[in-house]
């Protein structure tokens, strides 16, 4: 879940798109949702805000759409998945894909075991329109510990390892889709305009 200033002024809580979540569960069978709410939860088991993700228990298999906002919490739930990684725990995060920042710098890159781009902004479940950046799937699990030998305490990695860069399976065929559902609310609207 992320909850953010929607570009138009309003609150959206930002639900991942259903593929996206579908895709990655059937590899993984999540556990968990660990940043959600009541409305937009993904799995049976979630953490809300009140629960405070950063401090529990993560299950073997998570997902995660961290707050994109601010910056300091995205960074603590990255750095969350990082340790839990470092127990044999995978965590599946939809982050915005700015590869210039710290969080990629510093946690992203050193520790991912696969990092898949999306080559156009999502529409995010519930928001009107697109996100105004660009996202990426992370994956942190238990390759991301071979490479893991600490974190300082200003959190920057002491070390780099390799990991598997891709643009996500089955996404043209996702976009496809969009394309076709939008099309068809668009004459749906026709025929209730013409109808009213």
């Amino acid at each position: 879940m992320t909850k953010l200033i929607h570009k138009t002024g309003g609150d959206c809580s930002w639900r991942t798109p259903e593929f996206i979540f579908n895709y990655y569960n059937e590899i993984y069978q999540f556990q968990l949702d660990a940043a959600a709410d009541d409305e937009n939860a993904l799995c049976v088991r979630y953490y809300t805000e009140e629960q405070n993700a950063l401090i529990q228990e993560w299950s073997n298999s998570n997902f995660l759409n961290p707050p994109f906002s601010p910056n300091s919490l995205q960074k603590q739930f990255i750095h969350k998945a990082v340790t839990e990684a470092c127990k044999d725990r995978t965590t599946v995060c939809l982050i915005p894909s700015r590869t210039e920042t710290k969080i990629w710098q510093d946690f992203v890159f050193p520790y991912a075991s696969v990092i898949d781009f999306l080559d156009e902004r999502l529409h995010y479940s519930y928001c009107e329109n697109p996100s105004g950046y660009p996202s990426a799937i992370v994956v942190f699990d238990s390759s991301s510990k071979k490479r893991f030998s600490g974190i300082r305490s200003d959190m920057t990695p002491s070390i780099i390892g390799p990991m598997q860069l891709r643009f996500m399976p089955g996404y043209k065929e996702y976009k496809e889709k969009i394309k076709a559902n939008k099309e068809k609310a668009d004459l749906m609207k026709v025929v209730h305009d013409q109808n009213v």
